[in-house]
């Protein structure tokens, strides 16, 4: 099967399986990085793209593929609370690339969950109930369902960005 016969065979499961309605693509997203380690199809080798299809195909029926995933919301708050912990600092400088590090390792720890893009919504819910409660304890009110802190760095939802 070609490249282009393969991705339109991935896109035609996921659509039919609910992965991907409309610009929520978090579900397949989640199975592709999971699958490949990639965030793209674009960049995912014919062998990697089977494997996928291969994914979907054997779980059709799981929950899993069912289980709603980290949505967009959930992903800007939990980078806005990074940065209300000064998570992207070390000794009070701003290190590239830090944030992101320190959020999966708290995701590791609190969820046993290696990438905070794997999280389940219910599993995002409880990471930023914990990092709200956190953000608390070190002097501020984050309580709220406003972004809190610098949330001009936050990464869009625009996945390709993210290698």
């Amino acid at each position: 099967m070609s490249h282009k016969k393969l991705l339109r065979a991935i896109w035609s499961l996921a659509k039919a399986y609910g992965l991907a309605k409309g610009d929520d693509r978090t579900k397949l997203d989640s199975i592709l990085l999971r699958q490949t380690g990639k965030t793209s199809m674009k960049l995912c080798s014919d062998a990697e793209l089977k494997k996928v299809l291969a994914y979907i195909k054997a779980h059709k029926t799981s929950e899993e593929l069912k289980r709603p995933g980290l949505s967009t919301a959930q992903e800007k708050k939990l980078f806005a609370l990074a940065y209300a912990l000064d998570w992207d600092k070390k000794d009070g400088v701003r290190v590239s690339g830090r944030i992101e590090k320190r959020i999966n390792g708290f995701c590791k720890k609190m969820a046993k969950v290696e990438n905070y893009r794997w999280l389940s919504a219910a599993q995002a819910h409880q990471i930023i109930e914990g990092m709200k409660a956190m953000a608390t304890a070190k002097g501020g009110n984050h309580a709220t369902s406003e972004p809190v802190g610098n949330t001009e760095a936050i990464p869009s939802s625009n996945h390709d960005t993210f290698h």
